[in-house]
């Protein structure tokens, strides 16, 4: 029962935070991650094969492109207006919900 309870804290552990900035740091890698696998599987379905030809479409290094896949780099407004054209999709915002936040064109 022991090593239940060590391995136990120790899953419980990953999730304690110092501090506010560290648990930022963690919701940040966490998003950026789902977001690049919903961008690899529309590689897939777009019949990209791999991220050098994303780089390429892009109009970024495949350095940078390894980058966002790592979390190493965030995502900007320029390559998010990209990937939509790239893969003829519109990103919309939504709170927890599901509820849609939309803009309006005045």
């Amino acid at each position: 029962m022991k090593k239940h309870n060590n391995l136990e804290d120790r899953i419980k552990s990953l999730f304690e935070f110092k501090n506010d900035e560290q648990k930022f740091e963690f919701e940040k890698l966490v998003l950026q991650t789902e977001f690049m696998l919903f961008i690899a599987d529309l590689m897939k379905k777009s019949g990209i094969e791999n991220r050098a030809q994303l780089a390429a479409k892009l109009d970024i290094s495949e350095s940078m492109v390894s980058q966002l896949f790592s979390g190493d780099k965030s995502i900007n407004m320029d390559i998010l207006t990209k990937l939509q054209r790239i893969f003829d999709i519109r990103f919309r915002l939504a709170d927890a919900t599901g509820l849609m936040l939309q803009i309006k064109n005045q």
